[in-house]
Order: structure tokens, then C-alpha cells, then sequence
């Protein structure tokens, strides 16, 4: 998804080569630092307003 995102042409010019190297894939928000995932299946992700690709 950053991937996708960062790919977009008004991203081109945003992001420095720093910025670009602090990005990873690994979130972890939402896990615990003993492996344990907690999963919020009471919320839903709003993807309602995602531009058109």
C-alpha cells in the first residue's frame, strides 16, 4: 500500500532519500512486543473515500 502510494505522481517531489529510508512495511501498532497480535474487530478501515487509481 505505501508502495502504491508513494508510486503517485504528486508524491514524486515530497519525500526526501531520508524520508524515504525511515519508511518500513512493519507497523506494529498493533502487536505486543511478546508476538501477541490484538485484532479490533469492532472497527472497520473507512475506505470509502480512496482515490480512483
Amino acid at each position: 500500500m505505501i508502495q502504491d502510494t508513494l508510486a503517485l505522481p504528486e508524491w514524486e517531489d515530497v519525500l526526501t532519500d531520508a524520508d524515504r529510508r525511515g519508511l518500513t512495511p512493519l507497523f506494529h501498532t498493533n502487536m505486543t512486543p511478546y508476538g501477541e497480535i490484538q485484532l479490533r474487530t469492532d472497527r472497520r478501515l473507512d475506505l470509502t473515500d480512496l482515490p480512483t487509481v
